[in-house]
């Protein structure tokens, strides 16, 4: 459980799952996602949408990198 306004980083491994769920209703869970080995590359809403082909995540979505790869699913 992370208090409202504060942050949680963890580098997240291939078959790792990360699960976010919202305890208290109406919040918002700003996420940033970046490649382990170059930080440089990171998670792009524009280019998920895209590759996509959709605004909505649901389970299977490619979230797709800066550089138009998949960073995770």
């Amino acid at each position: 459980v992370i208090p409202a306004g504060e942050g949680w980083m963890h580098k997240l491994h291939a078959g790792q799952t990360l699960r976010i769920i919202d305890l208290e209703g109406n919040q918002a869970a700003d996420t940033f996602f970046f490649s382990a080995d170059d930080l440089s590359e990171r998670y792009s809403a524009q280019d998920t949408i895209r590759e996509n082909g959709g605004i909505y995540l649901t389970t299977g979505t490619r979230l797709m990198s800066n550089r138009c790869r998949p960073l995770l699913t």
